[in-house]
C-alpha cells in the first residue's frame, strides 16, 4: 500500500482501518469512526479533499464534539457497553455476567443514546439504572449523582436481610443498621429484630439523604 490513512483524523472522522469495500472503479475506502459513535466507509479522495468529514449525523448541531476531547456522554456510552460485553472488564462480573444488557437502540448508536439521555448535568453525575436488575434502556436510565446511586446500589451477595445497609452481626447477636454518607459509614445501631433495624435504616435515609 503506497499510503496509509489509519489513525488520521478528518474533521469528525477518525480512520480505523482500510475497508474491504470498493466501488465499480476500484476506489479505495477507509473504515472511519465518527464522533457520534457510528462507523462509515469513506473514499480516499473524499477524505483528502475534505468533502466528507462526518457520517452525516451533523454532530456539531447535537454538541457531540468538543475541541480536543471526547464528550463525557460519549465516555459514559463506551463504559456502559464495556462493562456489559467485555469479559475482560473488571466490572463485567456485576453487569454482563448478571445478564445486564444494553438495548439495541443504544448499542448500535451513540447518537440515539445522546438523544435519549441528553447532556450530563455536571461532573458529579453518571448514568444510573433505576431498577438495578434491568438493563440499560431509555425507560430505566437517568443521570444520577452519588447520593442517588448510593441509595440505589444493588444489595451485596452477603446481605441476608433483604434490605440494603442492614445485616446480621454475629458478634453482637443482633441486627445491625448503617448508612454511607459522603463515603463515610455511619452506624445506626444494633437491634433485636430485623424490623427494628429496617426502620432505623429508613429513618437514617430520611435524615441523611
Amino acid at each position: 500500500m503506497k499510503f496509509n490513512l489509519t489513525g488520521k483524523k478528518f474533521g469528525n472522522l477518525k480512520v480505523i482501518e482500510k475497508s474491504d469495500k470498493k466501488d465499480k472503479h476500484g476506489a479505495v475506502f477507509w473504515k472511519c469512526l465518527c464522533v457520534c459513535g457510528r462507523y462509515t466507509d469513506v473514499r480516499t479522495g473524499h477524505l483528502n479533499a475534505g468533502t466528507t468529514t462526518s457520517c452525516g449525523c451533523n454532530p456539531g448541531s447535537l454538541k457531540h464534539a468538543r475541541k480536543g476531547q471526547e464528550r463525557p456522554e460519549y465516555r459514559a456510552w463506551l463504559a456502559m457497553k464495556t462493562r456489559c460485553y467485555n469479559t475482560n472488564s473488571k466490572d463485567y462480573e456485576n453487569y454482563g455476567a448478571r445478564g445486564i444488557k444494553v438495548c439495541d437502540r443504544w448499542l448500535k448508536s451513540y447518537k440515539a443514546f445522546y438523544e435519549d439521555m441528553g447532556e450530563r448535568p455536571d461532573g458529579n453525575y453518571s448514568i444510573e439504572r433505576v431498577d438495578v436488575n434491568k438493563g440499560y434502556t431509555p425507560e430505566n436510565c437517568i443521570w444520577a449523582n452519588k447520593t442517588v446511586q448510593n441509595r440505589n446500589t444493588r444489595k451485596k451477595k452477603s446481605n441476608t436481610s433483604g434490605c440494603k445497609g442492614v445485616h446480621w452481626n454475629s458478634g453482637h447477636k443482633k441486627w445491625s443498621a448503617r448508612i454511607s454518607v459522603n463515603y463515610k459509614r455511619i452506624s445506626l445501631g444494633y437491634y433485636d429484630t430485623l424490623e427494628e433495624a429496617k426502620n432505623a435504616r429508613k429513618k437514617g435515609e430520611e435524615k441523611y439523604w
